[in-house]
């Protein structure tokens, strides 16, 4: 089987049915949930769904948000695994009511894996959600193959491959097809080289044949006859051997320079490099948001001494007055002198204010000369 692209949809309404087909990851390198999603809306509701999956995994959200949106319509989608069926690539296909799966395919199970960065804290908060995950994964599997939720664990512990035969006595599977000879896809030996446990056969891939081979053209049987003499014929006088012919001289052609071919970046190198610039990216925000944060912490200070400045400025004559609430003591015997003649200044006490100026002079001017330098 051959399709034009890693991932397609195709309506066939005399049969009421759409075909959708995961040739490639999971994830924004490949499938993503965004347009997944987005497709699967466009599938008319009396239409029976037919996932056709040969896929390394991927990304888990996205894995899931797909797995979800297809069991909103589990009644309806049959799931045929046609090579392989790696990690999120498995749980897609549990949105399935009936899993069938190719004769020479694989299918393989393992604990999800995560990046972080950052202090303690946040790759404990990392480890947690890989731990929520596993619980989620190991829920489904069980779900679907009535194993104990123990015996699916340790086969994810181990990272275990199943052939056909394996993946259905596991129940993650209902039926077994024809093996299909897959001729192209998306899943380089790269891809799957990640995983510790891969099948040698999946990493050293037979090359895909050609579906019209070229076949050698018979060269046509010549039929050698006896020669016939004829008693009349003339006498045949052999002529003179001809000189030999002498072959022109040709210019040898220069030999052209070898096309030089640039490297191909393999898969698994562009998802290290745009690790390393999320990974970058997120530091970067994570320090603007630390600025910010201690920049409002500088800016309320700041407004809490500019206001204690304004208002003594206000007691001493130096601006205009507003109305400012009155801060009531909450302990007159230990009430400070500055603030009770900032308090009656306020409430317009003015025989008051006068009275503490003038008995806590000092102490009302070094408490100015403080926040000015503030």
């Amino acid at each position: 089987m051959f399709v034009n692209s890693w991932y397609a949809l195709a309506k066939k309404p005399d049969i009421g049915q759409t075909e959708i087909s995961i040739y490639d990851e999971i994830g924004a390198f490949g499938v993503s949930a965004k347009s997944f999603l987005a497709d699967l809306q466009r599938i008319p509701a009396d239409h029976t769904i037919l996932l056709k999956i040969h896929s390394p995994g991927g990304e888990v959200f996205d894995g899931n948000a797909i797995f979800n949106s297809l069991k909103r319509r589990a009644a309806d989608v049959i799931v045929q695994i046609e090579g392989i069926a790696a990690s999120m690539a498995t749980v897609i296909s549990l949105a399935g009511h009936h899993v069938k799966m190719a004769a020479n395919g694989f299918y393989m199970i393992h604990n999800p894996w995560g990046m972080a960065m950052g202090d303690a804290a946040e790759l404990r908060d990392q480890a947690e959600l890989l731990d929520k995950i596993r619980s989620n994964m190991v829920g489904a599997y069980a779900a679907k193959s009535g194993q104990s939720p123990e015996q699916i664990k340790e086969w994810m512990d181990a990272e275990t491959w199943f052939t056909a035969e394996q993946a259905l006595a596991a129940g993650f599977v209902d039926e077994i097809t024809d093996g299909l000879a897959i001729a192209a896809s998306s899943n380089r030996p790269a891809l799957l080289a990640k995983f510790r446990n891969t099948p040698s056969a999946l990493l050293t891939p037979e090359p895909p044949r050609m579906e019209n081979e070229t076949q050698p053209v018979a060269e046509p049987e010549v039929e050698i006859l006896d020669s016939v003499v004829s008693e009349n014929a003339p006498e045949i006088v052999e002529a003179p051997a001809a000189e030999p012919a002498v072959e022109p001289v040709l210019e040898a052609e220069p030999t052209p320079e070898p096309e030089v071919i640039e490297p191909i970046e393999s898969p698994v190198a562009k998802i290290a490099a745009a690790d390393q610039i999320l990974a970058k990216y997120n530091a970067a925000l994570a320090e603007r948001d630390g600025a910010l944060a201690e920049a409002r912490s500088y800016k309320a200070q700041l407004d809490t001494e500019r206001e204690a400045l304004q208002r003594l400025e206000r007691s001493l004559g130096l601006s205009a007055a507003r109305v400012v609430p009155v801060i009531d003591n909450a302990s007159p015997e230990a009430s400070d002198p500055v603030a009770e003649y900032i308090a009656a200044v306020e409430a317009g006490d003015r025989k008051t204010a006068s009275a503490l100026f003038e008995k806590h002079k000092a102490a009302i001017w070094q408490h100015r000369n403080k926040i000015s330098k503030a």
